[in-house]
């Protein structure tokens, strides 16, 4: 009874002292927004104000968001009169919160007593010690529920594969929706699961055609029927079948080349991991083998859906050009399911390893994982620490450059102005003018066709361009700049003082001296412009 208790004891403190650190990781980077999360709150702040689902007040609707379940919500959110900014993180952690609750049912559901404690609190260090994990749950955008909603179809599809209990079939259903509503990449997962279910299940059955329309009518009637009236509203509503972030990213702009770079910088980080559960099976656990409760089948069935759900979740994104893949926002949801496969593993191995009867071959097993745990731990911090210093450095900048520039243009917003930048988040946000986006996520004929023709901007006459720079002279050498170049050249636009956002990034602004608030706007620069270089 003592042992137990001192057991429990130990556990609860490490939970307390990996909580206490993942707090700690919290707050530092706790002001950090991602500028991509403005997209998605200008079309929810354009939507809750009437406009429809547009990117420029009286224009047609364009799709620039991939993941329009998440505009919904911060429409909601609007509607309740709370800032999307604070609220989204919020979001986040209650995700976050989610995500270890289902730790703890899968943990619970698989493992008998002395392991499933062991395992979930693995599975949580895992988790909370990785930085990435406090980047997404503040960011703003839908990485963190994007993870949690992908565990719990992952969960609910190895709940009904181990019971048959129809209910689970229901909720499975219910939640492969919600992800297909939140990411367009989320159909492809679904569908392979349903594919997995009906090899698993249906296949041995004798079941004829009705029985199996039968055995299916709830992802008929809960998941295809809705998720197809769905695609036809955005079929009719922006007469285009995929987001413009998918031509940008995929068609116009994709890399073979940029996405195996993205894919192996995520294998890089998940490779231990990797090695770990390899390890693990390769033991031979004979004892969970034996046991009464099923556990070994539970195993391979969780075995199977993960990496189901891992290798079909990520599909596409090897053939993409991944903007914006900070803290491997693309990947990261495949490493929630990876951490509590691992942790469960793991637990199994090191209850192997404490029998008394134990094979020698084992005890190197033993050693082997010591190191790689260590290895894990390490690499979690290391890994991302990077992009977690960087991103709390942006964190301080960001309000003296973008939202300071955008706030100041929002006092012009009633003149009907027009201007084009590649960052299309903040400044269009806080600004509220008319934008192009230089990059094509929030422009139809930009993402068709890659680039913006001179002709195109002539006729969209944005009164403002703003450029990337990196010395605050010149604007970059990026293609998609050079025919904006072109434009301010031919227009004879004023160059403004350059507004400095972190070393070698500024916001190089050109302005027609023709409108009518000009020397205004130009004042409104140069006092960002000033602040920025303080």
């Amino acid at each position: 009874m003592f042992k137990n208790q001192n057991s429990n004891y130990s556990y609860a403190i490490i939970f307390l002292v990996i909580i206490v650190a993942f707090m700690a990781l919290l707050c530092y980077i706790w002001h950090f927004t991602v500028d991509d999360a403005f997209i998605s709150f200008r079309y929810a702040l354009n939507f809750a104000e009437g406009h429809g689902i547009v990117w420029n007040i009286g224009e047609l609707p364009t799709e620039g968001y991939s993941n329009f379940l998440w505009v919904v919500m911060v429409v909601i959110l609007l509607k309740l009169n709370f800032d999307p900014v604070i609220a989204t993180k919020f979001l986040g952690m209650i995700s976050l919160v989610g995500i270890v609750f289902i730790y703890w049912k899968i943990c619970k559901d698989l493992l008998p007593a002395n392991l499933k404690v062991t395992a979930f609190i693995i599975g949580t260090v895992f988790l909370l010690i990785n930085p990435a994990t406090a980047i997404h749950t503040v960011s703003g955008l839908e990485t963190m529920f994007y993870a949690f909603i992908m565990l719990c179809v992952t969960f609910f599809v190895y709940k009904f594969i181990v019971t048959s209990k129809k209910q689970y079939i229901w909720i499975f259903s219910l939640f492969a929706l919600i992800s297909s509503l939140l990411r367009p990449e989320s159909i492809l997962f679904s569908f392979a699961l349903i594919f997995l279910i009906y090899i698993l299940t249906v296949h041995k059955t004798e079941y004829d055609l009705k029985d199996k329309i039968k055995f299916f009518s709830p992802v008929l009637l809960v998941y295809i029927l809705p998720l197809g009236i769905y695609m036809l509203f955005r079929l009719l509503y922006f007469h285009d079948f995929l987001p413009l972030p998918f031509y940008v990213k995929t068609v116009t702009h994709g890399s073979v080349f940029d996405g195996l770079y993205y894919l192996s910088e995520a294998v890089k980080y998940l490779a231990p991991f990797l090695i770990l559960i390899l390890i693990t099976l390769t033991a031979k656990l004979e004892k969970l083998g034996r046991d009464k409760e099923g556990q070994y089948f539970k195993l391979k069935v969780l075995l199977i859906t993960i990496f189901t759900m891992v290798i079909s979740a990520n599909i596409l994104y090897p053939f993409s050009s991944l903007y914006m893949n900070f803290a491997q926002r693309f990947y990261y949801p495949s490493f929630v399911l990876i951490y509590i496969l691992t942790a469960i593993l793991l637990a199994v191995l090191i209850n192997e390893m404490g029998n008394l009867v134990i094979k020698e071959k084992l005890r190197k097993y033993a050693k082997i994982s010591g190191f790689i745990v260590v290895f894990l731990v390490l690499l979690s911090n290391l890994g991302f620490s990077q992009d977690y210093l960087y991103l709390h450095q942006c964190s301080q900048r960001f309000p003296v450059s973008y939202i300071a520039l955008g706030t100041e243009l929002e006092t012009f917003s009633s003149d009907n102005l027009t201007f084009a930048s590649m960052d299309a988040g903040s400044l269009p946000y806080f600004s509220k003018w008319n934008h192009i986006d230089m990059v094509g996520l929030n422009d139809r004929f930009i993402a068709k066709n890659g680039v913006a023709t001179l002709d195109y901007i002539k006729k969209k006459n944005p009164q403002l361009i703003i450029f990337i720079s990196t010395d605050g002279r010149n604007p970059g050498n990026v293609s998609r700049q050079e025919p904006f170049i072109k434009f301010v050249e031919e227009r004879n636009y004023i160059k403004l003082p350059a507004i400095r956002y972190k070393d070698r990034y500024y916001l190089l602004t050109f302005v027609d001296p023709e409108i009518k608030d000009f020397e205004e706007i130009q004042k409104a620069i140069i006092r960002v412009s000033q602040k920025s270089l303080n």
